[in-house]
């Protein structure tokens, strides 16, 4: 990358600090405590630092940034070989899943309250293939080619699991809800 009298430090921060509290978000959500949380948020942006001077194009580097912290939760996630779990997700989250894909229904009213247990247990079953691309959309906030890139997916294929994860969502939800009303 060209100079401008910057430092390449400070390059780094202008380029990549504003993207911090959304990889944090992303990290946090899928594993579930502070600290791993904010440990994978640093090795990621401690590649990045390491790679920046390389890099030839200037791109989106929220989706650069999002692809290294992505590696590195695969990472994380195959040296504890356990399955993540999805905890405190922000309001964002279950207001735009219900705005994009619902007609309003139980679920929709489900969704409304940040942080939703119900919603947590549905995203903990839901197939990796799916549910990290609608959290790159609804908590990253990436387009859907930038989501297709950093998963390295066809933009077609992200807009199928897309969909998928919401009906998923909607389903388990509208079950889970009827569930609780024959049980009461």
């Amino acid at each position: 990358m060209a100079g401008t009298g910057e430092s390449l430090k400070e390059r780094f921060e202008a380029i990549t600090l504003p993207h911090l509290d959304r990889l944090y978000r992303l990290a946090y959500s899928r594993v579930g405590n502070r600290a791993d949380a904010e440990d994978l948020v640093q090795e990621t942006y401690l590649k990045a630092y390491r790679a920046f001077a390389g890099l030839k194009k200037e791109g989106d580097p929220q989706s650069w940034l999002s692809q290294i912290l992505i590696n590195n939760l695969r990472d994380h996630f195959r040296k504890s070989t356990r399955r993540p779990p999805l905890v405190d997700l922000s309001e964002d989250l279950t207001e735009q899943i219900a705005v994009e894909s619902w007609t309003p229904g139980p679920e929709e009213r489900i969704c409304e309250t940040e942080g939703d247990p119900e919603l947590k247990a549905v995203l903990n079953t839901m197939p990796e293939k799916l549910v990290m691309p609608l959290l790159l959309r609804h908590i990253s906030d990436l387009s859907y080619e930038d989501i297709a890139s950093v998963l390295g997916i066809p933009i077609g294929t992200v807009m199928s699991r897309l969909s998928r994860a919401r009906d998923y969502v909607r389903r388990r939800l509208t079950h889970r809800k009827t569930d609780s009303r024959n049980v009461s």
